[in-house]
């Protein structure tokens, strides 16, 4: 399975990605940092990534992970990941 990225905004300032399926290197992975750019434009300061449908996350993963934190802080924001389990545990805790 290829990457499934939905957007939810629980709150104006709140948003969260739940991630589906594989978080590896490719042109796939860049819908996660597109999402967060797309909100920190729009004002949002808080992110959440829902690993918990994650089926595997590979290094890339890992770096767009901690790309989109630091562009989150750099905006004034936070990140911060929920849900994850397995192997893609270690990498998120």
């Amino acid at each position: 399975m290829i990457l499934e990225v939905q957007k939810k905004s629980p709150a104006p300032a709140v948003g969260v990605l739940e991630l589906r399926g594989r978080l590896l290197m490719g042109n796939d992975s860049r819908q996660v940092e597109w999402a967060v750019v797309e909100w920190i434009n729009a004002g949002v300061k808080s992110v959440i990534l829902d690993l918990s449908r994650l089926d595997m996350i590979d290094s890339t993963g890992v770096g767009i992970i901690v790309m989109c934190h630091a562009k989150l802080e750099k905006a004034g924001g936070s990140c911060a990941s929920r849900g994850a389990r397995g192997s893609s545990r270690k990498f998120c805790t």
